[in-house]
């Protein structure tokens, strides 16, 4: 049998057990950020795009890391956008029914995390080519109430740290220093305006409880602060 048939094969086995793909191909993503009340672009808004690798257990699903982080701004148009990547997946773990998962935050809004659940996924896999639903598409930010209690500060941010905790346990947190500094920033100035709230968000000095895997977030954001 030639190395080509038996790669083939390999890869026919292997997507009729149900694993992972060898490699996965995702499409480049482009999308527009606006205020939701009046339609205009949004500067600046912190965009992070991951794609989450699982593995199928008889007690549901384990996250097995990322098989790509990416982050970026949006530029005076509301305009965001993400290069298409092709990348190996040795360990032949799963993407899903969430990927890629798009989380936009600016302060001031109201955070989105935007997914893109696919049909039957959970079931059977997707495919190796991946999408986001997303590209081409113009997305709304509500502003966020300035009054603001203890309560709704742990709810609003809660989420938001919620779902980017697989990345930061990770280590993949390097990947998103800019997410990272400006929940940092917003963290110091509701503390500034409530030195009580509660509010449950990464911040610098919160990453660094992963510095014996991750190394010091003290020392790696200081290259941000020159």
């Amino acid at each position: 049998m030639s190395k080509f048939r038996f790669l083939l094969l390999a890869f026919v086995l292997i997507s009729l057990l149900g694993c992972g793909a060898p490699f996965y191909i995702a499409d480049p993503i482009e999308a527009r950020v606006v205020d939701a009340e009046t339609n205009q672009p949004l500067e600046g808004a912190n965009v992070v795009a991951n794609w989450q690798l699982v593995v199928g257990s008889l007690d549901g699903e384990r996250d097995r890391g990322q098989l790509e982080v990416k982050e970026t701004v949006t530029d005076q148009a509301g305009r965001f956008h993400f290069e298409g990547f092709t990348k190996l997946n040795p360990m032949l773990y799963e993407l899903r029914d969430q990927d890629p998962r798009i989380i936009i935050f600016k302060p001031g809004y109201e955070w989105k995390m935007i997914t893109n659940n696919y049909p039957g996924a959970g079931t059977k896999t997707p495919g190796i080519h991946r999408k986001s639903w997303v590209s081409g598409r113009t997305i709304k930010l509500a502003k966020a109430d300035p009054v603001v209690t203890h309560t709704m500060i742990k709810i609003f941010y809660g989420g938001l740290y919620s779902y980017l905790v697989d990345i930061v346990e990770d280590c993949e947190w390097k990947k998103i220093p800019l997410m990272i500094l400006a929940m940092d920033a917003e963290k110091k100035r509701l503390k500034a305006i409530d030195p009580q709230a509660d509010i449950e968000v990464w911040s610098i000095g919160l990453l660094d409880q992963y510095k014996g895997r991750c190394g010091s977030a003290d020392e790696f954001f200081k290259e941000y602060a020159k």
